[in-house]
């Protein structure tokens, strides 16, 4: 295991460690992703 996964510190970790299944699962649904858009935000400057 990664520290970050277990580390209350990080928070998110897990979490979005686990995201890609959720992913996977709508790929399975709708299928293959054409393209994609994303916005991020650094909210945390030790993750």
């Amino acid at each position: 295991q990664t520290k970050w996964r277990i580390n209350h510190q990080y928070k998110g970790g897990f979490v979005t460690d686990g995201g890609i299944h959720y992913i996977a699962a709508l790929r399975d649904m709708f299928g293959e992703i054409n393209y994609g858009i994303a916005f991020t935000k650094r909210v945390n400057p030790n993750i």
